[in-house]
């Protein structure tokens, strides 16, 4: 399947964003990187890590919310570092205050601090005047990069969305992206947290689930067993784009098309509600892919379900690229091509260009068909 390399440096650029200073990204939620440690997170130099204390939390001002002065020992925190331009962190938020609502009566808080490097303050100001009424959590600002440099930087981090897991030790828990919260505060909130031997297990049900569609070319079966076994014990991590993703690959594989174009209009059925269809796109690239499944079954759903997609997907450069993905998995390369140049012409920041310009080219040495194998 050679477009899944491609699919998959799109699915990086939807799901991580990267401060315009830092230039490239850190990591990703894409099948072939998640939870990936930056190499710097193996140095030495590493001043913050898992079971270390955490910093103190030096706010300027609090734009939503009480000032916590000090960690309670009868509370345990998520600290989330974020950004008015990076959408992936807006994104998160919505399910961010549903985590908070949920745990409130355990000791909960939730805080989203961000700097004024590369975000004004009136944005940040902005923001939280129009959207920090639907979130149940508190904003801080920092007027410096001081803050990240003693949570990012010394945790080796670079890429945002970045979630930090206080315990009620005042011990930091976890650090790493926000997808993961559900699983690692169910085990904060009881006290069950085992601190680096979680955060490994964590870690290895991310790469099994990144590992998913060559699985399902190498071991069918494990690949099957898997899915069922990551639903079972982490039923919200297997509501992950990812993971989603890798399932459609693996149903299809299975030959259990009906099944997978249950699971897309199940998620045309979320998209419809939150207004993302990023990972609609890529999934019904993989039901409409002529490797997977040569003799076109539900066609007719791919190519309607494409046609909703094209539809709203003008100005919108994270669905432009998970559209150029659909699209090149199932084939249709011509239009794999123009969606993203479409999204390069939206393109945030020029650390992004190259590998998009990398992508058309690569998309432009393909046959507009691609060739079903024997």
């Amino acid at each position: 399947m050679p477009f899944f390399r491609v699919a998959s440096v799109a699915l990086l650029f939807l799901l991580i964003a990267v401060p315009p200073a830092l230039g490239q990204a850190e990591q990703s939620d894409d099948p072939k990187t998640s939870q990936e440690e930056d190499p710097k997170s193996k140095d030495d130099n590493i001043k913050l890590r898992v079971g270390d204390p955490a910093p103190p939390l030096v706010v300027d001002e609090w734009m939503q919310g009480e000032p916590i002065s000090e960690y309670a020992k009868d509370k345990f925190y998520i600290v989330e570092f974020w950004a008015t331009w990076c959408a992936p962190c807006i994104k998160a938020m919505p399910h961010l205050s549903d985590i908070a609502k949920q745990y409130e009566n355990d000791g909960l808080e939730v805080v989203a601090l961000t700097s004024s490097v590369g975000n004004p303050k009136d944005a940040v100001q902005a923001f939280v005047e129009k959207r920090g009424k639907d979130l149940h959590f508190r904003f801080g600002f920092c007027a410096t990069d001081d803050i990240e440099k003693s949570f990012m930087q010394a945790a080796g981090k670079q890429a945002i969305p970045c979630s930090f897991v206080i315990d009620r030790k005042g011990k930091i828990a976890y650090i790493g992206l926000p997808h993961d919260l559900d699983y690692v505060i169910s085990r904060v909130a009881k006290n069950k947290w085992r601190g680096q031997a979680d955060v490994d297990e964590l870690e290895n049900m991310n790469q099994s689930i990144g590992n998913l569609v060559s699985l399902a070319q190498s071991d069918l079966e494990k690949a099957v067993a898997l899915v069922k076994h990551i639903e079972k014990v982490n039923p919200k991590r297997a509501l992950g784009a990812d993971f989603v993703l890798g399932k459609t690959v693996v149903l299809c594989h299975s030959k259990r098309f009906d099944e997978a174009k249950a699971e897309i209009e199940i998620m045309k059925q979320k998209s419809s509600k939150s207004g993302d269809w990023t990972a609609v796109a890529s999934s019904v690239g993989i039901l409409g892919s002529k490797q997977l499944n040569p003799k076109g079954v539900h066609v007719d759903f791919v190519d309607s379900t494409f046609q909703e997609l094209q539809d709203i997907a003008d100005g919108n450069f994270q669905l432009l690229l998970q559209l150029g993905s659909g699209y090149g998995m199932a084939g249709k390369t011509e239009e794999a091509i123009k969606s993203f140049e479409d999204a390069l012409k939206l393109s945030p920041n020029e650390a992004m260009n190259k590998p998009i310009k990398q992508i058309i080219e690569n998309l432009k040495r393909q046959p507009t068909e691609q060739t079903p194998k024997p």
